[in-house]
This record gives C-alpha cells, sequence and structure tokens, in this order.
C-alpha cells in the first residue's frame, strides 16, 4: 500500500534551484523525483549538485561543511593560536571562491521557499560594531560567512570560534541570532555515499544502525543479488579494537569465513547502498557515480532495491552517474516500478551556462525500450 501513496508523499525538495554555488552559476532543476539520476559528462557539475543538497539538508552546518570542504583539500593555513593549523576555505564555496556582497549562495526549491542563503559581511547591511569584529578576527585571512535559514541566521567562521574558545567572549560562538520569526531550523537527515567504496568505520556506522531491524534482511538480500552463495554477514573486532571492526561474510559453499572486501567492489557497494537507506530514513540519499563497482548485469535489480527502499522508508535519492549501463539500468526499473517517481535529469553546458534536461517517465520507457542515448 505504501507504494500507492508515494505521490502524494512531501518530498525535502520537489525542485531544486543552486545559484552561486562553487562552478555554478545557476541551475534550476523544475522537479525532482523520489528517486533522481544525475547523468552528464565529467566535470559538468553533477558532484557540486549532490554537495549543494548536501549543505542545504544541514542548514550549513559548521561540521558538515568543514567535513565537506577537507574532502576536497578546499584549507588554508592560519596561525590565529600561534600554532600553525589548517582551516577551511569558506569562499570556495561560493562561485570564483570570493564571498562578494550581493552575490550570495542560495539553496532551495525553485519557488525560492525555505531556501537556504550564504554570504560574506556586508559591510552597508550590518551594525559597524559586529562588521568591525569579524574583520578582526578574520584578520588572517579566513572568510567568514553568514548562513541565513528562514528567519534564523548565524556565523561561521573558525576564527570566532576559536576567539570564543581561548577569551570566553560571551555570545560570539557562531553569532547564532534570532531574526524575529519562528522557522523551523531542524537539519534533515542526510547519508552521504562518495564515489571511493566506504571505509571499515563507515561500514560500521552504517551496519550499526540497521542491525536487528528488517533493514539488515534487506541488505543481506541486496547482497546475494551479486553474491547469491551468502548465506550471513556479521561485523567482528579486530585486534585494533572495535573501532576497527571488518566485514565477514559465510558462504552455503565453504566452511571458512570471508571478507565482503574479497568478494570485489559490487559486492561492497551493493551492501553498504542497503545500509545507506536504511540510515536515510526520512531524509536523502547522495550517490556520487553510482555505478562504480555494480556490473552492468545487476543494475536493473541495483535500482529496483533503491526504489522499493525509498518509498518504503520515506527517502528521497539523488545519485550521480557518467555511465550508459547504469542509466539503461535505471530506466528500466523505473518503468518496472512506475508507482516511484523515479526522474532522470541530463546536466550540460550550452555556452557556458548549465542546463538541466528532464526526462518525462514516458522518455524513460522509450530509452529502455529502443537503448537511445541519454547521458
Amino acid at each position: 500500500m505504501a507504494l500507492e501513496t508515494d505521490r502524494t508523499t512531501a518530498l525535502h525538495l520537489p525542485s531544486l534551484s543552486i545559484t552561486n554555488f562553487r562552478a555554478i552559476d545557476h541551475l534550476s532543476i523544475k522537479r525532482l523525483g523520489r528517486v533522481t539520476l544525475l547523468a552528464g559528462r565529467n566535470g559538468v557539475g553533477k558532484t557540486s549538485v549532490l554537495d549543494a543538497v548536501r549543505v542545504f539538508a544541514s542548514r550549513a552546518d559548521r561540521q558538515v561543511v568543514d567535513t565537506l570542504l577537507a574532502q576536497r583539500e578546499e584549507f588554508m593555513p592560519s596561525d590565529v593560536t600561534d600554532a600553525s593549523m589548517a582551516l577551511p576555505d569558506y569562499a570556495a564555496l561560493f562561485t570564483g571562491r570570493q564571498t562578494l556582497p550581493g552575490r550570495p549562495v542560495v539553496i532551495g526549491p525553485v519557488d525560492g521557499d525555505c531556501s537556504l542563503r550564504l554570504e560574506g559581511p556586508d559591510p552597508d547591511a550590518m551594525p559597524a560594531d559586529e562588521y568591525g569584529l569579524l574583520a578582526a578576527l578574520a584578520a588572517d585571512g579566513t572568510s567568514p560567512v553568514r548562513t541565513v535559514f528562514g528567519a534564523k541566521g548565524r556565523w561561521l567562521s573558525p576564527a570566532i570560534t576559536l576567539a570564543v574558545g581561548l577569551d570566553g567572549k560571551a555570545g560570539l560562538a557562531d553569532f547564532w541570532r534570532d531574526e524575529g520569526g519562528k522557522e523551523h531550523w531542524a537539519e534533515v537527515n542526510c547519508v552521504s555515499l562518495g564515489p571511493n567504496l566506504p571505509s571499515n568505520g563507515d561500514i560500521s556506522r552504517l551496519w550499526d544502525h540497521a542491525v536487528l531491524t528488517e533493514q539488515e534482511t534487506a541488505a543481506l538480500a541486496a547482497l546475494r543479488v551479486v553474491t547469491p552463495q551468502v548465506e550471513k554477514v556479521a561485523l567482528v573486532q579486530t585486534e585494533l579494537g572495535r573501532a576497527f571492526r571488518r566485514v565477514l561474510v559465510k558462504l552455503c559453499d565453504q566452511e571458512r569465513r570471508v571478507s565482503l572486501k574479497s568478494l570485489g567492489d559490487g559486492a561492497t557497494r551493493v551492501f553498504c547502498t542497503a545500509l545507506a537507506l536504511a540510515s536515510s530514513r526520512d531524509g536523502f540519499l547522495l550517490m556520487d557515480e553510482v555505478e562504480n563497482g555494480v556490473h552492468h548485469s545487476v543494475q536493473r535489480r541495483f535500482w529496483k532495491l533503491v526504489f522499493e527502499a525509498s518509498c518504503r522508508l520515506n527517502i528521497q535519492v539523488l545519485a550521480t552517474t557518467h555511465s550508459w549501463d547504469c542509466v539503461t539500468g535505471f530506466a528500466r526499473a523505473a518503468v518496472e516500478n512506475g508507482d516511484v517517481d523515479g526522474l532522470l535529469v541530463r546536466l550540460e553546458r550550452r555556452k557556458g551556462k548549465l542546463r538541466a534536461v528532464e526526462y518525462s517517465e514516458e522518455r524513460l520507457q522509450a530509452a529502455a525500450e529502443m537503448d537511445f542515448e541519454v547521458r
């Protein structure tokens, strides 16, 4: 019955507009599905779209933003505490890597309702004492960024945080400010799978969320799509301690337990995707280069797993690919799971402008039946 009501379940982002974020001057996707696959050439901006959704879901939470910047090695040296350290370069989030007045990052639905804004200090739009304090604390070259969502705003700046820790200045931490409303600031659950295989630590965190639930069974069933001989899966502690667990698998034709990773990248990728779906309940699952490690022969069944779980667990999935096999598998799964809203979007640049070409279910069906190119 859940499948029948899927289309009426509100999505966190029914559409998507991104302005001034990384290399995206502006992008408008008029409709997102329950499951949306972004196709396009390398370097067109697919990963930046996932990054933008990740920032939006967290309401630009400092830990999430710092992690994102660290993954891209976007930091700058600083000497704030008389000790050399690397601080996140918040300006790297902006097109042109500059926080210019009047050029905010804006991420949200196309209609502009409940959008997230990131902007640099503007001396003409803020109290002189606050601007002076920001300038003094950022004298080391870091770029404070103001985050605004609804009626709430805050400043993100490693220099501010360090200053509060050192001097205990009340009221400076992140410059939290209620600007007159009662908008809901709460983050939306968001799990991200990168193009590389998750580490054992990442797998452990996902496993702990799913163990002894129906999702553990679903993850085992997903693994059997790639490796039918799997009987059981368990995480065991290594001699290095609980923080260093690894996944062991019992195969029906072998007595000895084997490492999950010994079964190949595809088995690990599919298993982790199933676990990530369990951790994404009522939120987002973002998958970059989703085809990595997944053989073309199981693409349709892989996407069937994603479609069914996204509906059952109320997850909005966005994934990227540049693989024709992945697009074909997605198209066929979307046709077979017609009650779940699946959408294919091709990103392309025309005369330097990024645009989205959306494929309806009818065009997806034609792609699946006629095998024509949509990447």
